[in-house]
């Protein structure tokens, strides 16, 4: 009985354990998630691509295929909280390992 339940413990752990792990979104999930709010402002400029979503106090800007970062998307959130106000910025590389140095200089410097 003793082993049974040692078991169960073991496999309810697991579970819990991978149903917590989200699943990271991909380039494509980004942009669905940015063109698909109501109201959202889309600017284009030569190796970007910005989506302004003020609803929800975000901004999207995406890489363009001429761009060496892409693919990549930085995602920058307005947060209010009890500390006051600030940007939360994610950045997120979908390119292979050769492109990380021009992702992270794109990061510094995205509209250039």
């Amino acid at each position: 009985m003793k082993k049974r339940m040692l078991a169960l413990v073991a496999i309810l752990g697991l579970t819990a354990g991978s149903a917590a792990v989200a699943a990271e979104m991909t380039f494509e999930d980004y942009w669905n998630e940015a063109t698909h709010n109501p109201g959202v402002v889309t600017k284009e400029y030569p190796k970007a691509t910005v989506i302004t979503d003020e609803k929800n106090l975000t901004i999207y800007i995406f890489t363009k295929p001429n761009n060496p970062a892409h693919p990549g998307v930085i995602v920058r959130k307005l947060v209010n909280d009890s500390s006051g106000a600030y940007f939360d910025t994610e950045g997120h590389s979908y390119g292979p390992d050769s492109a990380q140095p021009a992702f992270k200089a794109w990061m510094d410097n995205p509209l250039n």
